[in-house]
């Protein structure tokens, strides 16, 4: 006869029995997420968004802060310090009032000096088109453009008849007329439904960089204390191999991302020459200025080019001449190809260590998965990427090419 009591009390049953359910239990579990992972993969995803959105003016202001220290160490270390050294000897209490708030006297010109940059620059394309916008010249550069399509509007009706004799026409008209509709009853209200919404986002945006800028000042201000307290969170964190080895991978990350943005710099004053030399050649007005606007503007992916351009072809249309107009699109595009095959991959990519092939297939990547800002990061994360390659092979070939 079977013993019951023996048979429960047996070690090997209940271990059994125990993986036996705990095995029935992940199984389960499992299921239940695979099965649930739109939804969860929903959730997370809306909690991250709700988080990020809170914590929006901290990464402004931690941007803002990265990118204006090197200006604001070369304004305490260069000007202030000077200037407290020739005020010392003259003026003790007011060399000692400012040495006690050298760092804020620092960040507060960093920042007026950006701004003073910004308002000279749209002040001056401002003062340079108004400043030529009269209502004669209005109505000379309407003049103009009908003039210039009456001019060939005996060539746009031959290659009407043409196209009517080759049968093209109706396949044209078609698609052209479903365009027309699809623009007018469909499109135009969906594009006024998206200007409006950013229109209604650009407010908030500008208030969460407003307090990203106080929030870089602050960081700024207690640069060293921020830096203390992350250096013991990391190392309360972290064991002190692990530390030195994160310490050396942010290291070599900021040194990608400057060499990366000196690129840029140069870049973009390679363009602005180029472009204020096409420009000047063309007889546009103030073509050094709207050049290096040009270069600038070049940086910005898509839109940038466009921005460029626009100066350029408001100067010739003001003074009166749509030969100039379409010479400056054509000089500014044809140094912004250059630039985009050329130049750009070439000088960022030796800055950045990456071949100029590798920066080119990093931005149409970018672009193709991540659009604007896909194309602005793909560069430096590539870079990025391609560090960590290497010091995973290093790594395992036992070199330390730190």
């Amino acid at each position: 006869m079977l013993n019951w009591k023996s048979f429960f009390l047996d070690k090997q049953y209940i271990k059994f029995s125990a993986y036996f359910v705990v095995t029935i239990l992940v199984i389960y579990i499992l299921y239940s997420v695979l099965s649930h992972l739109n939804v969860i993969f929903s959730f997370v995803g809306i909690v991250l968004s709700e988080i990020l959105g809170a914590l929006t003016p901290l990464i402004y202001g931690l941007i803002i802060a990265y990118f204006f220290s090197p200006l604001v160490n070369i304004i305490d270390n260069k000007i202030i310090c000077r200037f407290l050294n020739n005020a010392s000897s003259k003026n003790y209490t007011l060399s000692r009032q400012i040495a006690k708030r050298k760092r804020t006297i620092s960040i507060a010109l960093s920042f007026i000096l950006v701004i003073i940059i910004f308002a000279l620059l749209l002040y001056t394309l401002y003062s340079m088109i108004m400043g030529k916008i009269t209502v004669e010249k209005i109505d000379i550069v309407s003049s103009n453009i009908a003039n210039y399509f009456l001019k060939y509007e005996e060539l746009f009706a031959n290659v009407n008849e043409e196209l009517a004799s080759s049968g093209l026409t109706e396949r044209i008209r078609n698609p052209l007329n479903s365009f027309i509709d699809w623009f007018t009853k469909e499109g135009l209200i969906q594009k006024s439904e998206n200007i409006a919404q950013w229109l209604a986002s650009l407010g908030g945006n500008l208030f969460n960089i407003f307090l990203g800028m106080v929030i870089a000042f602050y960081l700024l201000k207690d640069q060293r204390f921020f830096m203390g307290l992350w250096d013991k969170a990391i190392s309360f964190i972290l064991p002190q191999k692990a530390e030195s080895t994160l310490l050396n991978i942010l290291r070599d990350i900021h040194m990608v991302i400057s060499n990366f943005f000196r690129g840029q710099l140069l870049d973009g004053l390679i363009v602005g020459v180029l472009s204020s030399i096409g420009l000047f050649i063309i007889g546009i007005d103030f073509a050094i200025f709207i050049g290096m606007f040009a270069g600038i503007a070049n940086v910005i992916p898509y839109f940038g080019p466009i921005i460029g351009i626009i100066p350029a072809v408001a100067m010739a249309l003001l003074d009166g001449s749509i030969a100039k107009a379409i010479l400056s699109v054509i000089v500014l595009l044809v140094i912004q190809q250059v630039d985009g095959a050329v130049i750009a991959p070439k000088i960022v990519g030796k800055r950045v260590g990456l071949h100029p092939v590798f920066v080119l297939l990093s931005v149409i990547i970018g672009g193709r998965y991540f659009g604007i800002i896909g194309m602005l990061l793909a560069v430096p994360t590539a870079a990025i990427i391609k560090l960590f390659i290497l010091k995973i092979y290093y790594s395992k070939l036992g070199i330390d090419r730190d």
